[in-house]
């Protein structure tokens, strides 16, 4: 029994080393990357860029050496927020329209999430790809034009379109509802919450809401950052209690056109 009981602690212990592991990664990756956007916006784009490499590079190799532990999964999930801020600033966008900038990044990005999900051997449930709810889930989609309000109202956005023709709007708003709309919520509460809420639980929720606010820094505005900050927290809550991704992926690609294509012609 003694023998038994000793095992059974060691187990509990052993199992305890390896979730505080996990959750000192993502601190880690989170301060890593907070600062990685800081230097970004407020002191040195190039070096701000070569930290965020240094987190992407950090995130892969912890994936790799210890794919046999449960850290493995968030650091692979956390790997791809660097890698969109790499994907946005490090190309030379310039030279494209800036409604082709969304496919652009959105593109490789959404791949690197899909070979992700194959790595990890996930499903579409595990990341939120059901029509479990649809009508709810409709429902929610209806809240990104008033977000979408809100976000022009705090950074007033230049337009992707020049009028509100049909022919116009079209093209820009069906690539800012896939690929800002359905990309972003596939890479943040499809992939990054439920792979960090393995090792953590709830928190999750929270932590993913965290690190979408911090990737609005180069906003330069704070209402905006916390208005982030606070979509970060409904959508994720949303997608913990209904377990689809359908309605926030719907709800952000509205808010997208409302903020990017709509108002601005407006």
């Amino acid at each position: 029994m003694l023998q038994t009981r000793y095992a059974s602690n060691t187990g509990h212990v052993m199992a305890d080393h390896i979730e505080l592991g996990a959750s000192r990664v993502m601190i880690l990756a989170l301060v890593g990357i907070t600062a990685a956007e800081s230097i970004t916006v407020w002191v040195d784009p190039v070096a701000g860029l070569v930290l965020h490499s240094v987190m992407l590079s950090a995130l892969l190799l912890i994936a790799a050496f210890r794919w046999e532990q449960p850290v493995h999964r968030p650091a692979l999930g956390l790997a791809l927020v660097p890698l969109m801020r790499l994907l946005s600033m490090a190309p030379p966008l310039d030279e494209f329209a800036r409604v082709n900038w969304y496919v652009l990044i959105g593109f490789p990005l959404g791949l690197a999430g899909m070979l992700t999900v194959y790595a990890l051997r996930l499903t579409q449930r595990d990341i939120g790809l059901t029509r479990r709810g649809l009508p709810l889930q409709l429902v929610i989609g209806l809240t990104g034009p008033l977000l979408g309000i809100v976000h022009y109202t705090l950074v007033e956005p230049a337009g992707l379109a020049g009028d509100l023709s049909l022919a116009d709007i079209w093209v820009p708003a069906l690539v800012v509802l896939v690929f800002s709309g359905f990309v972003e919520e596939f890479i943040f509460r499809g992939l990054v919450q439920p792979l960090t809420a393995s090792v953590s639980g709830r928190s999750a929720v929270i932590y993913t809401a965290v690190l979408y606010a911090v990737m609005h820094l180069g906003h330069k505005n704070v209402l905006m950052i916390v208005f982030a900050g606070g979509v970060g927290l409904f959508f994720g809550w949303i997608v913990h209690r209904t377990n689809s991704l359908i309605g926030v992926a719907l709800a952000h690609g509205m808010a997208a056109v409302t903020a990017l294509v709509v108002l601005p012609v407006l």
